[in-house]
């Protein structure tokens, strides 16, 4: 398959996963109502797949500097986005496992995303000493990595390892709760277990989103290091150029689809902004009514006043043609 046909398929990808983004960054700041930890989460992981995208949807600049730019920025946000990931599915593994207070947890991504930003300067450090940025086709700029692969691209490997950990435990508690629900005495305990499950589960997604989305790429990366010379294979590049930048896509989905209470809030509030443009259409179409009313009434008016003044002068014309004959049939009768 033609490089620029790839180089497409990514920049179409990029542009979706920018879209995704920024309708749950926009969500989460127009509804502060609807506000708690996980979408907190969300929405910083939200602002990580943001930038991937926008730096896989730019073409590569002709300038070398720029060209190291490009480089590092998509290198760094490679590793940060992963890094985030795997510190939101941690404090979902510990709020399904443990139980964990809230308090303790926003103590925690406090702190993990610290962790978060020192990684990616790390990265960026070691991209700008170590990397030689090169024009890659028409499109990116890339770098010979052979000697950066086991240096950077190990922990993008170690976070889906916790990754993959994190997802099991967390499937494995959710099980045996479920199976524990059916000991309970009363059914409104049952479904309030229930839904608290599936909202658990539903939590479970992102890494799971994740965990499929690196499986094209990290596939085709130990195909290279174990056979250096084999050929490329099609569908892992299709998978990869359309799968990489694109977890801002899926991570909306989940949001929309399995967020009752941001979806219904959206809805609702697309529902009040409807009535209400056609209650003001209504208005308006009521108010031009009126005045058309207005107008005709007027315009009656007038023409009943101008008949009026009409047949005043008509008569007055009358009259004055009666009063000219009987003067001059009184002066036939004077000469007479």
């Amino acid at each position: 398959m033609s490089y620029r046909l790839l180089a497409g398929l990514t920049i179409t990808s990029g542009i979706l996963s920018m879209m995704g983004s920024i309708g749950i960054m926009a969500t989460h700041i127009a509804y502060p109502s609807l506000r708690n930890l996980f979408r907190k989460l969300i929405f910083i992981l939200s602002i990580y797949d943001f930038l991937l995208s926008f730096s896989f949807s730019l073409p590569g600049p002709s300038n070398d500097n720029l060209c190291s730019v490009q480089v590092v920025w998509i290198s760094v946000m490679l590793g940060a986005t992963p890094s985030w990931t795997a510190s939101v599915s941690f404090i979902t593994f510990l709020k399904i496992v443990f139980n964990t207070r809230d308090s303790f947890c926003n103590y925690l991504q406090k702190r993990l995303h610290v962790f978060t930003v020192f990684l990616s300067a790390v990265l960026c450090v070691i991209w700008i000493v170590f990397a030689s940025p090169k024009k890659g086709g028409a499109y990116w700029c890339y770098t010979n990595e052979s000697h950066l692969m086991w240096t950077v691209y190990s922990i993008w490997w170690f976070f889906l390892v916790i990754l993959l950990i994190i997802y099991i435990f967390c499937l494995y508690k959710i099980r045996k709760v479920y199976k524990s629900v059916s000991n309970l005495a009363r059914d409104s305990d049952k479904r309030r277990k229930k839904e608290k499950l599936k909202v658990q589960l539903r939590m479970t997604l992102i890494p799971l989103v994740y965990l499929v989305i690196a499986i094209p790429s990290t596939v085709k990366r130990f195909r290279e290091l174990i056979k250096p010379d084999v050929s490329h294979s099609t569908t892992l590049d299709v998978l990869q150029a359309f799968l990489v930048p694109s977890q801002g896509i899926w991570d909306f989905l989940i949001f929309i689809v399995f967020v009752k209470s941001i979806r219904h809030q959206i809805i609702s509030s697309l529902k009040r902004k409807w009535s209400k443009k056609n209650f003001d259409q209504t208005t308006i179409n009521d108010t031009l009514l009126d005045e058309d009313e207005f107008l005709d009434a007027n315009y009656i008016s007038k023409s009943k006043s101008k008949s009026k003044s009409k047949s005043k002068s008509k008569s007055k014309i009358t009259d004055l043609e009666d009063f000219t004959e009987s003067e001059s049939e009184l002066n036939e009768l004077d000469s007479n």
